[in-house]
């Protein structure tokens, strides 16, 4: 079994997208957890899933984001977790069970990417001294 995710990095945010259509596998959902996990923490929690080619997925999944999204709020402040290009059927799930109060759900990429704010500038010591002559 390869891969069961996608990464991209765009700007210091890690865009997450899925192998399959179809997610219903147990082993499979358990091995897409992982992977999300491992680089969600790799990238200091700073990402987003798109959705974009998954057709259906199974209630097991949907568990995993759940506790991604416990993880990303645990190191980020309280942030959600960010998607993107939900397919018509997940997204009528997700309002059907109130999950879209929980995760923040944008229609596309650009759209996702607007919600973080840009990564900290790395810190310029600079040292200024002044000579005084007498």
């Amino acid at each position: 079994m390869g891969l069961a995710i996608r990464t991209q990095d765009i700007d210091g945010v890690l865009e997450i997208s899925f192998v399959d259509a179809k997610i219903l596998d147990k082993a499979r959902i358990q091995q897409i957890g992982y992977e999300l996990m491992k680089a969600a923490e790799a990238n200091g929690w700073r990402v987003f899933l798109n959705f974009a080619g998954v057709q259906f997925m199974s209630s097991a999944m949907t568990g995993k984001l759940v506790y991604l999204h416990k993880r990303i709020k645990q190191h980020c402040s309280g942030a959600p977790l960010v998607m993107c290009n939900l397919p018509p059927n997940i997204h009528e799930f997700y309002v059907l069970i109130r999950l879209h109060k929980v995760f923040t759900i944008k229609d596309s990429v650009e759209a996702a990417l607007a919600l973080f704010p840009p990564p900290p500038a790395p810190l310029i010591w600079s040292r200024r001294i002044t000579i005084v002559y007498a």
